[in-house]
């Protein structure tokens, strides 16, 4: 029975505290842009390595999925396999329950509902990028004087400013 956990953040400040509260075998870490969006990569890589009797860890159910419907699909998954899902936020809860699950449908179809008309209202524009798929290992070389700023924006394939700028937000400290 392994203790798996999973984070979806921003910096490293948070990896740090996450890491000591969940006191777990292996972490699964996803970084998220500005607006929180991300790749999920590593998150179907611990849904992938996942075996009954498994726990995994999270802050919250926000991190896990950005719908109802996600979250819903995550949950049914969670149980298929037979794991165990620890929240570390409390207040989320009551939605691991069979009545939760209930509760979550009846929303997603009431959100669907809402997302027909909000479709004609879309905003248009440039969508914002979440962060490369390998920063994290570039970033760490880079700290770790493997290679300089220049290098770690070629692996990544940004400007030299755009990985400055990744790397101002991620160790940015509250």
């Amino acid at each position: 029975m392994a203790r798996l956990a999973y984070i979806r953040c921003q910096r490293k400040q948070e990896i740090e505290e996450f890491e000591q509260q969940a006191q777990a075998d292996e972490v699964f870490i996803d970084l998220a842009n500005e607006f929180g969006v991300t790749l999920n990569n590593s998150l179907e890589v611990m849904l992938e390595k996942l075996v009954s009797g498994d726990e995994v860890v999270v802050r919250g159910l926000s991190e896990l999925a950005d719908t109802v419907a996600e979250i819903r699909s995550l949950m049914a998954t969670l149980r298929d396999i037979g794991t165990e899902l620890h929240l570390l936020n409390s207040v989320s809860t009551g939605v691991l329950s069979d009545e939760g699950l209930k509760i979550l449908t009846l929303i997603d179809t009431f959100i669907k509902e809402k997302e027909q008309i909000r479709e004609k209202k879309k905003r248009k524009g440039r969508p914002v990028q979440p962060y490369p798929p390998n920063f994290l290992e570039v970033y760490k070389g880079y700290r770790n004087k493997e290679y300089n700023r220049l290098e770690a924006a070629k692996k990544l394939q940004i400007s030299v400013n755009t990985f400055r700028d990744l790397i101002i937000v991620f160790e940015f400290r509250f």
